[in-house]
C-alpha cells in the first residue's frame, strides 16, 4: 500500500482495514512509509490490531 493511496481514498484506517481483511493466513502486507502517512500512524493502527509487524 502506497501513502499516497490512502491519502487519495480519504480514510486511513478504513482502506487498511479492508486491505487487511484480503489477506490470507500468513500472507504479507507491505506498506510504503511516505510523506503522506508517517510512520507513528501506522504504528499506531497496528499496536490496536492483533496482526505481527515485522
Amino acid at each position: 500500500m502506497i501513502g499516497s493511496t490512502l491519502k487519495e481514498i480519504g480514510s486511513y484506517e478504513e482502506a487498511l482495514d479492508v486491505c487487511l481483511r484480503w489477506m490470507q493466513p500468513e500472507g504479507l502486507f507491505l506498506y510504503d512509509v511516505s510523506k503522506y502517512h508517517l510512520p507513528d500512524r501506522f504504528e499506531e493502527y497496528f499496536g490496536k490490531s492483533p496482526l505481527t509487524v515485522l
